[in-house]
């Protein structure tokens, strides 16, 4: 059976830390009897806590550690330095002999998997979360945080066309990104949603008497600045929970206690992720307040566990792919959100029928769609390089 080297788009710890560790991700269909994962990242989390990405196959992690390298001198030379690390990298590859190649992002990680790929003949495979010229850097320039735009803007103009064009295919995971690959010379463009396990990822049998529950699962950060939410649950009944951490966590919870929410925001660092699907069928809606286009795995899991989804618009990727026919889509403001959570507390048929209509949309798009449809394009760019 093939064997595959993964370069993942950053440090599998932080996925680790979010309960977003997703079985097979890394092997659809389990195609490959063995996969590498290539770490940006000088330590990892342990291999078990990781291993479940690979599905059936053996799973081996080697931390390469650039990120710990990597500095805004390097864009002095920014060529001899990618060039050094995958120097770095090819006695591991060499002696791993993968059968294909899969970068995360357009950037680093990718680049030296696509250089990678070419040196050793193998095919390489891109994937694509967001936009990055409309999702990065336009909200980089609007937000005037000048020194990483012109980070990105470099990557941009640099690393970004150099890795789509050399990629034997590029899989765009919303329709959206397709015209920003593309524009950067993409040879070969598919749009594979991301996958959900719709057997583990499911309705709760039934609904205890409690509060209403809005979820949120998310890395805390700028971009996903869930403050609107807190917001607007500060003026509802009922109890958000958050599950997530990042640079933003203290200032949510002093929002808080601001705000006067005391114990009914809850707010947990992480938990296991054998647990997470419990999250979900203990809510009552999830929101959403992401800056950047397309839809998030945790949407696509809240709507696969038969939740309502109310979701901030975008300027890049205002009626996202997948969710536009079943969530409510508001502007990123505590009214917004409260308008929208409110109508789902105080309408419990509208949330049992957006939960099912999102339910049934991800049995129809879920794993077992998708996972056959990567597999195929794997198998089929690996018979195109013998």
């Amino acid at each position: 059976m093939p064997r595959i080297a993964v370069f993942p788009d950053g440090p599998l710890s932080w996925y680790v830390r979010k309960g977003e560790i997703k079985a097979g991700y890394y092997n659809p269909a389990d195609l490959f009897d063995r996969v590498l994962i290539v770490s940006p990242a000088l330590e990892e989390a342990p291999l078990d806590k990781i291993r479940t990405m690979g599905g059936d196959a053996t799973v081996t992690l080697h931390p390469s550690g650039w990120m710990s390298r990597w500095s805004k001198r390097r864009f002095l030379d920014l060529r001899g330095f990618l060039e050094g690390e995958l120097d770095r990298l090819m006695p591991v590859l060499a002696d791993f002999r993968p059968d294909a190649i899969r970068g995360y992002s357009p950037q680093i990680q990718s680049w030296l998997a696509v250089h990678a790929a070419e040196r050793l003949g193998v095919p390489a495979v891109v994937s694509l979360h967001a936009d990055f010229d409309r999702d990065i850097r336009a909200r980089l320039l609007h937000d005037r945080q000048w020194r990483p735009f012109v980070a990105q803007t470099i990557l941009g103009r640099v690393v970004e066309p150099d890795v789509l064009r050399r990629a034997d295919a590029v899989i765009c995971v919303y329709r959206f990104i397709r015209r920003y690959a593309e524009k950067k010379g993409a040879r070969r463009v598919e749009v594979i949603h991301n996958r959900v396990d719709t057997d583990r990822f499911r309705p709760a049998a039934h609904r205890p008497d409690r509060p209403f529950t809005v979820l949120i699962v998310s890395r805390l950060d700028p971009d996903r600045d869930p403050s609107n939410v807190v917001r607007a649950m500060a003026s509802l009944s009922g109890r958000l929970r958050i599950v997530g951490d990042g640079p933003l966590a203290g200032a949510i919870r002093r929002l808080g206690d601001r705000l006067g929410m005391g114990a009914r925001l809850e707010m947990s660092p992480a938990v296991p992720h054998g647990e997470i699907d419990h999250e979900y069928r203990n809510a009552d809606a999830y929101a959403a307040s992401n800056q950047h286009g397309g839809v998030t795995i945790p949407v696509l899991e809240a709507m696969a566990s038969g939740l309502p989804v109310v979701a901030a618009r975008t300027a890049s990727d205002p009626f996202p792919d997948l969710v536009s026919e079943v969530g409510i889509f508001v502007d990123n403001t505590a009214e917004g959100f409260a308008r929208a959570l409110r109508q789902l507390q105080e309408d419990p048929g509208l949330r049992a029928r957006l939960g099912a209509s999102g339910r049934a949309l991800m049995e129809r798009m879920g794993a077992n769609a998708m996972a056959p449809r990567e597999a195929h394009l794997y198998r089929e760019l690996m018979a195109s390089k013998t």
